[in-house]
């Protein structure tokens, strides 16, 4: 009897470590951006991951598709030099994305976005939209945090959902 309990015991850790180690998926409210605890995704791109991101706001834990559909700031600054990595993997600037509301992984895709673009050591740029281009242009601020709050400012709407600006072509350069 004592080891039936055991396994009643053992059969619960199980349930509880499984579900403890899935991965967990979810989207801003005020954009197509999304998060899975390892990565920053824009969905706003054309197709597969605008459904992609309607899927994962209605509360879908269908988190495999941000890899497969979206876009990952991870890939930003792909192949590149130690010095990007270690700066742009959590810039300095992301520490104004708490603080806005409803669209903290859109901050946090866009704080690497422009870590990526005005960093040195990141070699290869990240392709920008003509809103982005023209925002990354205009953006400005003392510090990091005040130069990409300048830049969402500037970007407003452009790629939020419901947006029609074809953002599929958007690629590394």
């Amino acid at each position: 009897m004592a080891l039936h309990g055991y396994g009643l015991l053992a059969v619960a850790s199980a349930a509880c470590w499984t579900r403890a180690i899935a991965t967990v998926c979810d989207c801003d409210a005020g954009s197509m951006f999304c998060n899975d605890r390892h990565d920053f995704y824009d969905c706003s791109l054309e197709g597969g991951a605008r459904a992609c991101f309607a899927n994962i706001s209605k509360g879908a834990q269908q988190c495999a598709c941000l890899k497969n559909a979206c876009a990952p700031s991870a890939g930003l600054y792909s192949n590149a030099p130690a010095a990007c990595l270690s700066t742009c993997t959590k810039p300095a600037a992301a520490e104004i994305c708490p603080d806005y509301d409803d669209q903290h992984y859109l901050c946090n895709y866009y704080s690497r976005w422009m870590c990526a673009m005005r960093t040195a050591e990141c070699k290869r740029k990240p392709a920008a939209s003509d809103s982005e281009a023209e925002c990354n242009d205009q953006a400005h601020g003392d510090e990091p945090s005040d130069t990409l709050d300048s830049f969402l400012i500037c970007l407003g709407g452009g790629i939020q959902a419901g947006s029609t600006e074809d953002r599929s072509a958007i690629a590394l350069v």
